[in-house]
Order: structure tokens, then sequence, then C-alpha cells
């Protein structure tokens, strides 16, 4: 990325190092894939850096939290890229009620592009409130999903106040279904607050055969049934906080 890309990445991070780049780029058929808060880039890997489409997100108003934990890593799967944009911003500091929370965090969009061209296919998440009859518009997607025999297993956040807590969810979705009906199955797996959220990231998750299986960051691991999303089991461990 050039510095104009820097700056419209991380201009509404305050904080950010100039050396900061939290980029994992995926690759496949000849192809690299990058994305940042807002834009995924492809790339001929044989081409000296010849970029062959790129795609950017508006940039939403108000401000980004710098969060250092933050990975940003596409999927590709079956002629299709997957990536998590940030598609909507508060303010530092903004009032709900009679609270004030400092440090709302950002939504980030689910986004299909088609892997050659970078048309966009879909888009699940990322808005302020959920729109009656789509389920999925309000929640974000911390990670990139994890393909398996068709289908997407990946971690979203669903958050309907600023004040309220996180609930994390593991949810199975289906690439070739319908707006509104993508989501196969959701399961809650656990909630934090905002701080414990500040210092916790669902990473992305695992597929063994027909167990699904995440570690929550917030004291457990789980495994879920890949077909069903049913909790076969979950095992806690201790904190080793200071």
């Amino acid at each position: 990325f050039t510095e104009a890309d820097d700056r419209y990445q991380y201009g509404r991070a305050a904080g950010v190092p100039s050396t900061y780049r939290p980029f994992f780029p995926a690759v496949s058929d000849g192809i690299v894939y990058v994305h940042g808060e807002y834009s995924i880039a492809a790339y001929n890997l044989f081409g000296a850096g010849e970029q062959l489409w790129q795609h950017k997100e508006r940039v939403p108003t108000g401000d980004l939290m710098f969060e250092d934990r933050v990975m940003h890593a596409a999927t590709v799967a079956d002629g299709r890229v997957y990536a998590n944009l940030v598609t909507w911003l508060d303010e530092y500091e903004t009032r709900h009620s009679f609270i004030t929370v400092k440090f709302p965090f950002p939504k980030r969009q689910l986004l299909c592009f088609d892997a050659y061209t970078g048309k966009v296919l879909w888009r699940l998440g990322g808005l302020r409130y959920q729109k009656e009859g789509r389920p999925g518009d309000a929640l974000s997607f911390s990670a990139p999903p994890t393909p398996h025999n068709g289908l997407l297993y990946v971690t979203a956040v669903k958050q309907d106040h600023q004040t309220d807590p996180f609930e994390h969810h593991v949810m199975c979705i289906d690439p070739d279904a319908p707006d509104g009906k993508r989501i196969v199955w959701s399961t809650f797996v656990a909630s934090s607050t905002q701080l414990q959220r500040v210092y916790a990231h669902f990473p992305t998750i695992s597929v063994d055969g027909g167990s699904i299986l995440v570690a929550t960051n917030h004291g457990a691991v789980a495994c879920l049934d890949a077909g069903t999303g049913r909790p076969r089991w979950a095992s806690t461990y201790a904190s080793t906080g200071g």
C-alpha cells in the first residue's frame, strides 16, 4: 500500500504507528488479495505488483478506534473472495441515554467478491440497526470465514446498542443463498463487556470433519456440530492476565 492508501485506511484512527501493517495476504491462482479497514485489492503475483482490481468502501462518518490486535486476512474459495470491511462508525465519545460510551466499536460488514473481477456479489451485516425481515443486518464480523463443503463458518458480534454487552456468535452461512436467507444457523457462545471487548477478539474458527472449534478469548474453547450449530462441549480455562 502507498502512503495515500495508508491515509485512506487509517486516517481516522488516532495513534497509529507509521510501521503498523496488519496485513496477511491470501494467494490463489496467481493472485494476491490484501485488505485493510475500508478496501481490498487484488494483485498479479507474477506481474511486479500489477493491480488487477480494487474495491473501496465509502469511509463512514465517525472515529475509528485503533486496535492493534486486528488482523486483516481475506478468504478465497470457489472463485470468490471474502473480506470484512468497516461500514459503520460512531464518535469517540458518544452519549446513549444517561451513559457515555468512550470507545464505541466499529461494525465490519462481510463482503463477497468475484475473485477475478472484484464485483461485489453480496453483503452481510455491518449496519447500525437490523431492518425488519433481514436477520444479520446489525452483525459485525471480526474475522474472515472458514470455508468447508460449500458453506462458510464465521464468528460474528451482535450489539443492539452501544451500552449493551457484546454477544458473540458462531454462524454457518450459505454463500449461494439469496439475501435474507444466507444464515443457515447461528449459535450464541459467549458475551463480554465493553472493557473485555477491548482486550479480546474472536479469531477465525477451525473445522474438523463435522465439528466446529472456536477459542472464545473469554475463558472457554467450544465445539459445535457443523450441521446444526448445536454445542457439543465447552472447556473453560483460567485467566492469566494481571
